[in-house]
């Protein structure tokens, strides 16, 4: 990594780029087509103010990062942008404020002596905030140049025309603010703002707020910020968060001002506030990183807000994409790649991510990147720097001779929105997950949905990769829908998972959802997911599938067999529920398993649970089963059911036999395993207290090995 340095610097010197009192030069702050506008809440703002003033002496803000170019007076600011854009804001104020206080020298008598120094102050606050505007230097030079003594009224009129204040109204009159903002603008207009955009839309918003700002002062009134309204379209594109952010730094100068000393007139007051803020700029204190490698800053950037969580794994991602067609795009005009942008930049806010909860938001960027990237080694539970590097290897194949198009850029968006459009079409959900999982098994929806809802239960969202990127690259290559296209994958994806499911996805997500159920282990279904994506990614030139082989299935059979062997009640309790619901879907004809032809629906908020209870009633010991591994028998899968959770809490610690009392309320009462279950009882019972059956020991075996068959034959019955 090459660094020219780093070197701590106060406002003043970094705007100077270099720690000179008297240089004369000036940096144009630039902010790069990737960065996100200027954001700060009220909150930070106002820290910010705080804490320096809580501060001793100096007060250390932090670092920026710049990229520096040879011999050139402008350097980007690739981080720390919202940090000091804050700072720059503060300069503004003092400028608003020396602006009006030269006026009242002019207009009061008593103030006349103040005037030079207060001009000189002006156009010092002026030099660090833009340049190329002389309108108040040749007043100055005018004024001295005088041997006359100019009369007040001319001498007031000469300063609003040079600082362009209104000239044909007071601050008391209802016109002023408009008038004033009208001036303002005029008078920046013809100037460079010494913080500036590559993103012009984002230059005009902040002009926009910067002109509609006015500050009164009078003899009588301590200082007033005020703001001329502005066009919807600038105050919501990031407006208000300026606006907001000037008000609170004056709020907080004014606070300070009020706490240390008491000051009666306008000007005065106006006077000791320029002092605190002229105090701030001077005592903050930032770390300023210097290169002339956009790369290395970009890197130092990634890292210094993965550390502080400046920045959430979206921008940063999104700031990648931006980056590279920037840099690649080098031909294209500044407005061109600006208007690129800006139409990137809402698309990616106001559709893809738009009310998005933190775990969608990253389950929707681990699906999109996975099937972009191709990249089998991220997984959702990863650090969000593996996605960024997945994304950053990717991107790394565009060059100046082959670069990242607005189409590439287009197509790579609308990837993000499939997915997140898949994902809410389907119904996925953040909480409660086993619930809808469950509920899937009743739903109508096809394979593809219950699939997924099963996966995202089962903690195997890494597996979704897989499932989704042959989702994607069907739509892709078979549909025709090349650059994925909201209105047509939402059609599509709605048949998808609510209508008729292509038959190549019914068999891809049919055996992961079978891989999923009967192994072991999450590797095998894993390298299975990871085979479909890497024969379907985004590059890929054609759709392939990626079938169970019957070598493979016979191998996790018998895992299958032996985990449900092994089974016992606990903490994952998933699968069994599922394969309940799954069975509560098949009815049986001559042993066989085959779809029923009316679907039941969920039985309320159940869950699996014993039918012989775990305790006892104790005032009728002889109506439960009795042995030395009774503990042990009755976890196991011979004694699980599911009952609806208003049933199970009546039945309580009744005997086993009341669990049909309970099934008589529902749909299931005449279902066949809940019929078997009877049979089973009572041809392996002893007789229990009031003639209540209570099971033997070999009921629950031979139920247990009723439930394996039932559910080795239930999870090779297609869902559709």
């Amino acid at each position: 990594m090459e660094l020219n340095g780093a070197e701590i610097r106060n406002f003043f010197e970094i705007v100077i780029g270099e720690k000179s009192v008297d240089s004369k030069s000036r940096n144009i702050v630039s902010i790069p087509h990737y960065q996100r506008p200027y954001r700060w809440t009220t909150d930070l703002v106002a820290n910010l103010i705080q804490d320096w003033a809580q501060a001793d002496s100096d007060y250390f803000a932090g670092s920026i990062v710049t990229v520096v170019r040879d011999d050139s007076k402008i350097f980007e600011l690739i981080d720390g942008q919202q940090r000091l854009t804050t700072i720059y804001l503060a300069n503004f104020i003092r400028f608003l404020l020396y602006r009006v206080m030269v006026r009242e020298c002019c207009v009061q008598r008593r103030l006349i002596r103040s005037h030079d120094d207060i001009l000189q102050k002006l156009i010092e606050t002026q030099s660090y905030f833009l340049r190329e505007n002389d309108s108040l230097q040749r007043y100055l030079e005018k004024t001295k140049q005088t041997e006359t003594e100019i009369k007040d009224e001319d001498f007031e009129k000469y300063y609003r025309e040079s600082a362009f204040l209104p000239i044909d109204c007071w601050e008391n009159d209802q016109s002023y603010l408009e008038k004033h903002s009208q001036q303002l603008k005029k008078y920046l207009e013809k100037s460079t703002l010494l913080l500036s955009y590559h993103r012009s839309f984002f230059n005009q918003v902040l002009l926009e707020v910067l002109s509609s700002a006015c500050i009164k002062i009078s003899d009588r009134q301590k200082p007033e910020l005020s703001f001329m309204e502005l066009e919807p379209s600038v105050f919501q594109g990031g407006g208000k968060t300026y606006i907001e952010a000037i008000q609170t730094l004056f709020d907080n100068f004014c606070k300070i001002v009020e706490e240390e000393s008491a000051v009666a007139d306008g000007y005065n007051y106006a006077r000791v506030l320029t002092e605190k803020i002229s105090d701030f700029l001077q005592q903050i204190q930032i770390c300023v990183i210097e290169t002339n490698n956009p790369d290395d800053a970009y890197t130092l950037f990634e890292t210094l807000n993965e550390r502080s969580l400046a920045l959430d794994n979206l921008d940063l991602i999104k700031n990648q994409f931006f980056k590279c067609f920037v840099e690649t795009n080098k031909n294209l005009s500044e407005s061109e790649k600006d208007k690129s942008i800006e139409e990137l930049d809402n698309f990616w806010n106001d559709e893809i991510f738009k009310g998005a909860g933190t775990q969608e938001k990253g389950l929707i960027t681990f699906l999109a990147v996975a099937y972009i990237t191709g990249n089998t080694k991220i997984t959702p539970k990863q650090t969000d720097k593996s996605i960024r590097s997945a994304l950053k290897k990717y991107l790394s194949e565009y060059s100046e001779s082959n670069p990242y198009t607005i189409n590439s850029a287009k197509t790579d968006f609308n990837v993000f929105n499939a997915c997140r459009i898949i994902l809410d079409n389907a119904g996925v959900k953040y909480k409660s997950i086993h619930d809808t999982a469950y509920e899937a098994f009743y739903d109508s929806g096809t394979t593809l949905k219950k699939c997924m809802h099963f996966l995202r239960g089962a903690g195997q969202d890494t597996v979704l990769a897989g499932l989704i990127a042959a989702v994607l690259n069907y739509i892709r290559i078979k549909e025709k829908a090349s650059n994925f296209e909201g209105s047509k994958v939402q059609a599509l994806s709605s048949n998808y998972l609510d209508g008729s499911l292509p038959k190549e996805l019914q068999t891809i997500a049919f055996d992961l959802w079978k891989i999923s159920m009967k192994s072991k282990s999450y590797n095998k279904v894993l390298d299975h997911s990871w085979e479909l994506l890497n024969k379907n990614k985004l590059c890929s030139n054609s759709f392939q599938s990626h079938y169970l082989s019957a070598a493979i299935d016979n191998v996790l059979d018998n895992e299958f067999k032996d985990w449900l062997q092994k089974w016992s009640y606990g903490g994952k309790n998933y699968k069994i529920r599922i394969l309940f619901a799954r069975c509560f879907q098949l009815t049986e004809e001559d042993g066989k398993l085959k779809k029923a032809s009316h679907s039941t629906s969920p039985l309320d908020k159940q869950d699996v649970d014993h039918m012989e209870p775990v305790k006892i009633d104790m005032n009728h010991p002889k109506s439960y089963f009795e042995h030395v591994d009774r503990s042990s028998i009755i976890n196991q899968l011979g004694n699980m059911m599911i009952l609806p959770s208003s049933d199970n809490k009546k039945k309580s610690n009744s005997p086993m036999q009341n669990v049909f009392t309970a099934f008589a309320s529902t749909n299931l009462s005449s279902h066949f395993i809940v019929e078997k279950t009877k049979e089973l009882l009572d041809a392996n019972h002893t007789p229990g207290n009031d003639g209540i059956k209570v099971p033997n020991e070999a009921f629950f075996t031979e139920r247990k090995k009723f439930l394996i068959d039932t559910f080795m034959k239930a999870v090779e019955i297609p869902f559709e």
